[in-house]
């Protein structure tokens, strides 16, 4: 099924994705790649279905924050945005988990 491209600039939003790169996530026989197909998720979606006029941040979370992209990088396009996912696959942090350290951060 294609679904055509968000076009419908009406409504602004600002999202952020929060990826977990805990060590859990690619555990198993199986999930080896759960990480690289969260962030091609998010890739998708950003290119696929959030409209232009909405801000995107992205940041990884395991013991630590990663920030990917902020609200106040470029929004101007999505290239930069989708270009720091693309990087953030190569960076697995495979740690322990702190989800409510991320959501605070994520909600600065």
């Amino acid at each position: 099924i294609y679904n055509p491209t968000c076009t419908n600039d009406d409504d602004k939003f600002n999202i952020n994705f929060v990826i977990d790169e805990s060590e859990s996530v690619n555990d198993g026989v199986g999930n080896e790649d759960n990480y690289l197909n969260a962030i091609t998720f998010a890739q998708k979606l950003i290119t696929e279905d959030i409209n232009s006029v909405s801000k995107i941040s992205a940041l990884a979370f395991g013991t630590e924050i990663d920030p990917i992209y902020h609200f106040f990088d470029n929004q101007d396009s999505r290239d930069d945005i989708i270009s720091a996912l693309q990087i953030e696959k190569g960076d697995y942090a495979d740690s322990s988990t702190d989800t409510f350290g991320a959501i605070i951060s994520g909600s600065d």
